[in-house]
C-alpha cells in the first residue's frame, strides 16, 4: 500500500472545561462539532469520517482501563499525507479556538495524537469504542516499538470474544 492510500486517524483525548457538569459536555461538544463544520468550508477536506465518544466509567467492564479523560474524539483522515492539513486545521483558526476554550480544559491541539491505522477485523461499527495507548520507554526505538505492538497473544482472545471491528 502507498503511503498516500495509508488510512490515518487523529485522535484528542478531551477533558471537559471544569465550569461543565458531565450532561453539559455533552451538550457543549455537539454544539463545537457545528462550529467544525461550518469552519471547514469547501475544498478538499482532510477528515474521511468523525466520532465523538464519550467515557463511562470502565470498572469491571475492561482490566487496565481508566476514565481519566471525559471523552475522545476520532477523526478518520484520508491517509497519512492528510496529516498536515488537519493540524493546519486544528492550529489556525481563532474562532475554533475560542470556542475549544469553552467546551474542553485546553486547547485540542494540546492533546491531539495522529497516527497511521490499519483495520484488523473489518465489520460494522458499534457503540463502544476501545481506545489503547502504549507508550514507548526513553531509549526503545520506535521501529521496534510498533513491532512489539504488532501482534500479541492477547489479540487472540480478543478475536475469540467476538471483537467485530478492530482498527490498530
Amino acid at each position: 500500500m502507498s503511503i498516500v492510500d495509508h488510512p490515518a486517524k487523529a485522535i484528542y483525548l478531551a477533558n471537559r472545561n471544569p465550569r461543565l457538569s458531565r450532561a453539559e459536555f455533552h451538550q457543549r461538544w455537539m454544539q463545537h462539532s457545528r462550529v467544525g463544520e461550518v469552519l471547514a468550508g469547501s475544498g478538499p477536506q482532510p477528515i474521511a469520517g468523525l466520532r465523538y465518544c464519550l467515557t463511562v466509567d470502565p470498572a469491571g467492564i475492561l482490566p487496565g482501563a481508566s476514565n481519566e479523560h471525559d471523552g475522545v474524539g476520532l477523526l478518520a483522515l484520508r491517509s497519512v499525507v492528510s496529516i498536515p492539513t488537519m493540524h493546519a486545521v486544528l492550529t489556525r483558526n481563532d474562532v475554533a479556538l475560542a470556542d475549544e476554550l469553552r467546551t474542553f480544559e485546553r486547547a485540542v491541539e494540546d492533546v491531539t495524537v495522529y497516527a497511521a491505522s490499519e483495520l484488523v477485523v473489518d465489520g460494522p461499527e458499534t457503540d463502544v469504542a476501545v481506545i489503547e495507548y502504549a507508550r514507548r520507554r526513553e531509549g526503545v526505538d520506535a521501529v521496534e516499538h510498533l513491532r512489539a505492538l504488532d501482534r500479541r497473544p492477547e489479540d487472540d482472545a480478543l478475536l475469540a470474544a467476538g471483537v467485530r471491528r478492530w482498527v490498530r
